[in-house]
């Protein structure tokens, strides 16, 4: 099936912690995090790049998602 729309696979979550906490938080709950931009870009500290691919299911990613808001509350 050929689709003309567009389709992301990358994106960027600014995180309320550091983005290595969320990582780890993350991983306790057996998800692996994103890419620490900050380390190849100063000014995307508080930021994490994650991706998926035509290999994630529906499901998985909003275990994510959910995981994400979970992990970045206070």
């Amino acid at each position: 099936m050929v689709t003309t729309r567009l389709f992301l696979k990358e994106f960027v979550v600014r995180c309320p912690k550091p983005p290595a906490e969320i990582n780890r938080q993350l991983l306790a709950h057996k998800i692996i995090g994103g890419y620490e931009l900050g380390q190849a870009y100063p000014h995307l500290a508080d930021c994490l790049l994650f991706c998926v691919t035509e290999m994630n299911t529906k499901a998985e990613i909003d275990r994510l998602v959910a995981a994400l808001g979970e992990v970045g509350k206070g």
